[in-house]
């Protein structure tokens, strides 16, 4: 028996034939992270709900080798390099080895809507190993600057077409 309930979301809802691992932490759902105030107490860092938006797609690219490597970066060093966390509505997708942008995201949730605009902000000739996106999502609302050692590089936001 199939349940399906209602989406109260604005977005339609994500692929059922993407590996659940590319939606969900296999940690427990999600790490806290802090940062530190200039008062010395920590603060939580921004989560993906902080810069919601509908329709809106915000994509990242890299040269992470395996799925588990990616988890845990997204887990574990996303925060320090991208100043937010992505605990939620989180795609992502690891290749053998580089591949074209456009490649890259198929099998994604909506992809046949954002992967044109996608791809030309990157450029047709960009190439990466795995891809993350956060669906619902503007990081450019953060106006935060990535550190320029992150392991991912921050591809740009998309509207859903």
């Amino acid at each position: 028996m199939t349940t399906v309930l209602p989406n109260k979301s604005p977005e339609p809802p994500l692929a059922l034939s993407v590996p659940l691992s590319r939606f969900t932490s296999r940690v427990g759902g999600g790490s806290a992270f802090f940062a530190m105030s200039r008062l010395g107490n920590p603060r939580p860092l921004p989560s993906d709900r902080d810069f919601a938006a509908a329709g809106k797609v915000s994509m990242w690219v890299g040269d992470i080798a395996s799925e588990d490597e990616l988890l845990d970066y997204i887990e574990h060093g996303f925060g320090v390099d991208f100043g937010c966390v992505l605990l939620h509505r989180r795609e992502l997708s690891v290749k053998p080895q580089a591949e074209p942008v456009r490649a890259l995201l198929r099998g994604f949730s909506w992809c046949e809507r954002f992967t044109e605009e996608i791809v030309g902000t990157a450029g047709p000739e960009a190439t990466a190993r795995c891809a993350v996106v956060s669906h619902g999502a503007d990081y450019g609302l953060l106006g935060v600057t990535p550190k320029p050692n992150a392991r991912l590089r921050f591809l740009g936001v998309a509207s859903l077409k």
